[in-house]
């Protein structure tokens, strides 16, 4: 009896001797290499060129938000290089684009400003993760292009030179939420998000601006003739 009560001792301590780990106590992960922000940065900066950017800050960090690489086109305001290092980290720190934490605020939650005291945080938009096979391995952010929306969409064309190609699926939002997302004012609300894009239930409760220039133009030529 005292031998079994002995043997179990040295068992007990021998599973909680350091040095003594299950699989379950680690997890393996992806790490994105010095050589992928390269190509990341290489694919945001050609996008800028290709559309005409005046400038632009391209920074790409890793799944900690630790600065892996910045380059940054002649003639972007100093700021920006600071901005893009920002708008990746808190791509990758909220694990989604900085664009709707940005809109989120812009609707009138204030209480999300003061996150920037405790964590990384720049909610501007501009800042996207950087997905590979399912999982966020880094983020993107982008700083003095044009305009913001020009800002993420040379993110997003950074993100997706890495991005894994993945299955086509389809995703369902239920009525409730639909018609709840058009009634969030004119820009409406956000149904879908991803790295790579944006579907919103945005509205228009009158006629285009290019139908209404037409019916002044055939209501003109209605009166013109009238006066003949």
């Amino acid at each position: 009896m005292k031998h079994t009560i002995y043997s179990g001792l040295v068992s007990a301590a021998l599973a909680s001797s350091p040095g003594v780990a299950s699989a379950a106590d680690t997890a393996t992960h992806q790490v994105l290499t010095r050589e992928g922000a390269h190509r990341a940065v290489a694919a945001a900066l050609t996008y800028a060129r290709e559309h005409s950017a005046p400038g632009g800050a391209v920074a790409v960090v890793d799944a900690g938000g630790h600065t892996i690489l910045v380059e940054r086109i002649d003639g972007t305001f100093p700021a920006g290089t600071d901005i893009s290092v920002g708008k990746a980290r808190t791509a990758v720190m909220f694990k989604r684009p900085t664009r709707g934490i940005e809109e989120t605020i812009n609707k009138g939650r204030d209480a999300m400003i003061p996150v920037a005291s405790v964590t990384w945080f720049t909610p501007l938009q501009g800042g996207v993760p950087i997905t590979v096979n399912g999982e966020i391995v880094g983020g993107i952010g982008v700083s003095g292009a044009s305009s913001a929306q020009q800002d993420e969409e040379i993110a997003i064309a950074g993100a997706q030179a890495l991005a894994t190609p993945s299955a086509a699926k389809v995703e369902l939002r239920g009525a409730k939420e639909v018609k709840a997302a058009f009634a969030q004012g004119e820009t409406g609300a956000t149904l879908i998000e991803d790295s790579a894009f944006r579907v919103a239930a945005s509205r228009r409760d009158g006629a285009g601006q290019k139908r209404e220039e037409k019916q002044k133009k055939d209501d003109y030529e209605g009166q013109r003739k009238t006066c003949q």
